[in-house]
């Protein structure tokens, strides 16, 4: 849920959009601090993302999604340090979005708000 820019300790701070496209959803957006994204073991994340409207309520705008790794359009920025140590092997990635596509079935108990 941890994103660059913003308080995301609190999830309706979350900019990371995930918007339907008929039979899929697109993700965009940019997490950080994704613990375990870099092991080479990690084959799929939980994102949490917006697929509320400007128009939904703030606190029911949040979904969840699952998302393989090997999905084109996901970036692994870079490797986040605490205190000068990356945390190997299960690390902090900071990760990229950009028209993430997934199966509307991966979506996590259905859509926020609806």
């Amino acid at each position: 849920m941890t994103e660059p820019a913003v308080a995301s300790s609190d999830a309706t701070n979350i900019r990371t959009m995930i918007m339907r496209d008929g039979d899929h959803w697109v993700i965009n957006g940019r997490k950080h601090w994704i613990t375990g994204a870099g092991n080479i073991d990690c084959k799929i994340m939980i994102l949490m993302g917006r697929t509320g409207t400007a128009e939904s309520p703030t606190y029911r705008s949040q979904s969840q999604i699952l998302v393989p790794m090997d999905t084109p359009g996901i970036t692994l920025v870079r490797p986040m340090e605490t205190f000068g140590d990356d945390d190997c092997p299960k690390g902090h990635m900071e990760i990229l979005f950009e028209d993430v596509r997934v199966p509307a079935s991966n979506m996590i108990w259905g859509e926020a708000g609806a």
